[in-house]
């Protein structure tokens, strides 16, 4: 026996910290999504702002934090697995030849208090790694708004730089086949039913590995606390597709979706860069068809051109 407590030893349900509610994202009278610092997450797995719970207008649940399979997985956010050797993303660092190894190698992502306008808010973070230094600084804008009574949009932009430069890594740019996550990740909760596509994919395989403008989940989402039924969120990425990075997708082991910054090969920031990426969501109730997708596609899209 060792003697040591469990939070010595760093279990989960001995962790002291909670997550504190950083926003809450309201449309008329209901709570669409809560923005929390992360607190609540242990180290091992690389403590980070996120979005959790988000629902739908309807109150269904889209969201999942701390599941069961990988308590890294939180919400909405960011969550990068190799900045410059130091892990942004939680549990262990893939190793070619060996697999996933528990390194202490972990980072956490650390926040200036949100700057809240009109349905939307500005962040200044930190990516600090395991030895303190600052890998990477994040300018993060967050914001919401109504479609209609159905549907709502959920805009998340990240703007990564560091006056040192920078190589972002994923699994994927060191060797495992596929496994090129890292980025803007998406857990969901439990899900039935899924249909996952783009506009020339259709299913995991074809659409894992695809870049396109834009992917949509469709499923039976089953939240456990909190609300469940079918919805549809559909992520638009204009940016990450122009610079040839594909969707990572995962159904038939967990129900996520996110981008690829380093698919296979490292994505390099050089001194004083800026890497700039934006996630336009929309959150929809109901299972919408293929067809009904690409009609809210062409309408949301084409709004935000005559916005802009």
């Amino acid at each position: 026996m060792s003697g040591q407590t469990f939070a010595e030893l760093g279990v989960p349900w001995a962790h002291r910290e909670r997550d504190r509610v950083l926003v809450r994202a309201r449309l008329s009278d209901a709570e669409v999504a809560v923005y929390r610092d992360g607190r609540g997450t242990i180290s091992t797995s690389s403590p980070r702002p996120y979005l959790h719970p988000v629902r739908t207008r309807a109150g269904v649940v889209v969201s999942a934090h701390h599941p069961a399979d990988h308590d890294w997985h939180n919400g909405v956010g960011m969550a990068i697995p190799d900045v410059n050797g130091a892990h942004f993303w939680g549990g262990g660092t893939y190793v070619h030849g060996r697999g996933y190894v528990l390194l202490e190698n972990h980072g956490v992502i650390v926040g200036d208090a949100p700057k809240l306008q009109d349905g939307a808010f500005t962040q200044e973070l930190d990516w600090i790694a395991h030895d303190g230094s600052v890998a990477l600084h994040e300018q993060r804008s967050v914001g919401w708004t109504a479609i209609d009574q159905q549907s709502w949009r959920l805009l998340f932009e990240s703007r990564l730089g560091t006056d040192a430069g920078a190589e972002l890594n994923s699994p994927g740019s060191k060797g495992r086949v596929g496994g090129g996550y890292g980025g803007f990740f998406w857990r969901f909760p439990t899900c039935a039913n899924v249909e996952v596509f783009t506009d020339q994919a259709r299913g995991e395989d074809e659409v894992h590995g695809n870049v396109a403008p834009w992917v949509a989940w469709s499923a039976d989402f089953a939240a456990g606390p909190g609300a469940s039924g079918p919805a549809t969120i559909v992520i638009a990425a204009p940016d990450a597709a122009a610079a040839g990075e594909p969707w990572f997708v995962r159904v038939t082991s967990y129900p996520g979706l996110g981008s690829a910054l380093a698919w296979d090969r490292p994505a390099i920031l050089a001194p004083g860069a800026v890497l700039q990426r934006r996630f336009d969501a929309v959150i929809a109730d109901g299972r919408l068809s293929e067809a009904e997708t690409r009609d809210l596609v062409a309408e949301v899209w084409a709004s935000r051109a005559n916005a802009g």
